[in-house]
């Protein structure tokens, strides 16, 4: 498809199932470390994780015995009245929240962990600390373009997928606001929106039968 000079809508941020799906199957035919980036964006989609919070994912995070995932959320509540700083590479926020997963995803994950022996980071690089954003940033470009996806898209377009996701399956606000793990309502209210959108492009796009 042909995006050049596309105007944009609230469509495009977020991946469809099968534009998803398109993107895990660009990062199987990867020749290095394709079961590395297949795990990050897998869990990206399917959990609705941050960038910032899918590559701080530790080992220790795992719990399988309840069959969730301790998620390290930078959207932290800070004292009142003080300035919240960048959290800098490396370093892990106060705030994890348990969030849980089905088993096919704990599989995928654990199976990864043995494969690989990891531990500590699940996503390392070479100098010991975790994946920064930035080179999770241009891997999720590189492969967007193999599966030949809309290039507006980001890494953030796959939490948008969960969350639509979610909601057009639930159609619970609520429900979505805790899986997304947001702090405000208002931040979650943006996928009815988005949803709106999805129908309006799809009724424009269907002929008028007469």
């Amino acid at each position: 498809m042909n995006y050049k000079g596309r105007i944009k809508t609230a469509r495009d941020k977020y991946l469809s199932k099968e534009e998803f799906s398109s993107l895990l199957k660009a990062t199987t035919a990867s020749r290095v470390n394709a079961d590395y980036w297949w795990l990050i964006f897998f869990l990206m989609g399917n959990l609705g994780l941050r960038g910032g919070e899918a590559v701080r994912l530790r080992v220790e995070h795992i719990d399988t015995k309840n069959c969730a995932i301790r998620v390290p959320t930078l959207k932290q509540e800070g004292k009142k009245g003080e300035k919240k700083g960048s959290i800098k590479r490396g370093q892990m926020p106060v705030t994890l929240i348990d969030t849980p997963v089905s088993q096919i995803v704990m599989d995928k994950v654990t199976n990864y962990i043995k494969s690989n022996n990891r531990r500590g980071w699940i996503f390392p690089e070479k100098d010991g600390l975790h994946l920064s954003e930035d080179k999770m940033r241009k891997a999720f470009k590189f492969f967007a373009h193999k599966a030949k996806l809309n290039p507006i898209y980001s890494p953030h377009s796959l939490r948008h997928c969960k969350g639509i996701q979610t909601y057009r399956k639930l159609k619970d606000i609520r429900a979505v606001q805790a899986m997304l793990r947001h702090r405000n309502i208002n931040s979650t209210v943006v996928y009815t929106h988005l949803d709106l959108d999805a129908k309006r492009e799809l009724s424009d796009n269907l002929e008028v039968m007469e």
